[in-house]
């Protein structure tokens, strides 16, 4: 009988970190592979110290809905409730599984967006496994988000 190895791999979908200043925001908000703009951060998502005070999607820009989470300043949150996102999300998650063969997925700061998302996510993955950081010592915090994700 021949043992097999579980596989499992780090996701961050939380936020993102863009390979471009748009000019819109003057930030790092202009996406590649896939090609998103603005319209895929949230709305709502503030700068780390010492530019706390600003903005990433100033009020010219065409950002997406509010966030359904917990800011992570220090790069762009992405907007979970558009459907693009959620579909080059579950894409990119199924080509991990059946293309590069991880068997299960570790998903990063899952404080940063609502516990129905990553439910959609392994809904449409099927992995054998799942692990979701969510850091917090309040309990209610972490059964809420939980029932939420309907783990």
């Amino acid at each position: 009988m021949r043992a097999h190895k579980l596989s499992q791999v780090d996701v961050v979908l939380n936020h993102r970190a863009a390979t471009n200043i748009s000019p819109n925001s003057s930030w790092w908000t202009d996406f590649e592979d896939p090609d998103w703009g603005e319209w895929a951060i949230v709305k709502d998502d503030w700068k780390c110290h010492p530019e706390e005070h600003l903005k990433v999607c100033p009020d010219n820009c065409t950002c997406g809905a509010a966030d359904t989470g917990e800011n992570a300043c220090y790069a762009a949150d992405l907007d979970h409730t558009n459907p693009a996102i959620q579909a080059d999300v579950i894409a990119w998650l199924r080509w991990l599984r059946t293309d590069v063969g991880f068997d299960a997925f570790r998903f990063d700061n899952t404080k940063g967006y609502a516990g129905e998302f990553t439910r959609l996510y392994i809904d449409a993955t099927d992995p054998l496994y799942t692990v979701s950081e969510f850091y917090d010592s309040n309990r209610h915090l972490i059964s809420g988000w939980l029932e939420s994700s309907g783990r």
